[in-house]
């Protein structure tokens, strides 16, 4: 391993040692994210994806209630 790929990962690793939650008051009180019917999708390629609206009414069909 070359000194520069070991300072990359130290690098690394000291961030995410250091980095640290915010508190509760950074949050917003309320979100349209925190209500309503949530999947998770599994993809091929990473990236963007494009979801057609009757392939994400034929997911939820799917999807067991």
């Amino acid at each position: 391993m070359n000194i520069t790929r070991l300072l990359i990962f130290l690098a690394l690793i000291s961030n995410c040692i250091l980095a640290k939650a915010h508190d509760t008051s950074y949050y917003a009180a309320e979100s349209k994210l925190s209500s309503g019917k949530w999947v998770k999708v599994k993809v091929i390629e990473p990236g963007m994806q494009q979801i057609e609206h009757s392939e994400l009414r034929s997911l939820m069909d799917t999807v067991e209630h």
